[in-house]
């Protein structure tokens, strides 16, 4: 397995591009050599590129696979606002884009590009890769697969949700346009309120993420729009997975989340498309622990250099 610690800094240079709509997305390039296998890799619901990523690109590197890494729209040093919006299709959309600019940087193999997303963004690499044939591969991590079942499961009080999003969408309509914001996880601050993601294990990875990102002068804040769970709700792909083939498909979920069965039900339809070359593979503990060193970001790195090393 390919360690997620190198001895000297990886080689990796700063990129900037523009998406369709004109908003410019700041990311890290790491090149591999000549004519490389190259993934873009995006990163989950309102984190940064600097959250794990540079891991996994580190360990592609050294074994031969270039990967472009960068902030999602509205987030990090990306632009866009507002600040800390979450919309999946715009995101989505931007994943086509940043494959055409890996298209452009220097020895990397048109034939061989893949995409690798983490949780939210699992989901925008099955729905890029369902419409866009440049992509030949997907690692799929924890992906989102029913937006509706998510929030169901994080936030059961449907009334009381539906009266924040339309509340906030009439004053920003009506009113002076202020963008109202809902806390990602729970803090000390926030108990009782409404957020995101109340579980214990979203605020033990955001907060420690936070403090990495203050420890290098960097700031993150706990918030995404609310309007973030409006999009969210509808986003789904199982009609997506359906279409995939012939793309190859790694998936990769953590064992939490197993008894749903919305995992395995996701990559069998992946097989209804016609010939695909899939794999589905579990690793241990629960969502954020795929994303944490010294828990399953170890595993998620192996499984994912031996899938791309075997289909590219």
């Amino acid at each position: 397995m390919a360690s997620t610690a190198a001895t000297t800094e990886p080689m990796r240079c700063n990129v900037e591009f523009k998406t369709l709509d004109g908003t410019t997305l700041s990311g890290w390039f790491y090149p591999a050599g000549e004519n490389a296998p190259a993934v873009v890799i995006s990163h989950g619901f309102a984190c940064l590129k600097s959250w794990s990523l540079p891991a996994i690109s580190t360990a592609l590197q050294s074994s031969g696979i270039a990967s472009l890494i960068y902030d999602h729209r509205c987030f990090g040093a990306s632009s866009g606002t507002p600040r800390h919006d979450i919309d999946p299709d715009l995101q989505c959309s931007d994943v086509h884009d940043a494959v055409s600019h890996l298209l452009s940087l220097p020895n990397v193999n048109p034939d061989k590009i893949g995409i690798i997303g983490y949780s939210y963004s699992a989901a925008h690499a099955v729905k890029a890769a369902s419409l866009d044939r440049r992509i030949k591969s997907v690692i799929s991590i924890n992906s989102l697969i029913s937006g509706s079942w998510l929030l169901g499961l994080m936030l059961p009080d449907r009334i009381s949700t539906d009266a924040l999003i339309w509340e906030d969408r009439e004053r920003r309509r009506t009113g002076d346009g202020e963008v109202g914001y809902l806390p990602v996880c729970r803090t000390p601050e926030t108990q009782g309120d409404m957020v995101f993601l109340p579980t214990k294990g979203a605020s033990e990875f955001y907060l420690r993420m936070q403090k990495v990102e203050a420890a290098n002068g960097r700031e993150w804040r706990n918030e995404a729009t609310i309007q973030s769970l409006l999009k969210l709700r509808k986003y789904n792909i199982m009609e997506d997975m359906r279409v995939l083939a012939p793309t190859s498909l790694l998936m990769i979920v953590d064992e939490s989340v197993l008894e749903s069965g919305e995992h395995r039900k996701a990559f069998d339809a992946a097989g209804e498309g016609g010939e695909i070359v899939r794999e589905f593979v579990t690793v241990e503990g629960e969502h954020f622990d795929a994303m944490t060193e010294g828990k399953g970001l170890e595993k998620v790195i192996e499984h994912s250099v031996s899938f791309l090393k075997r289909v590219f």
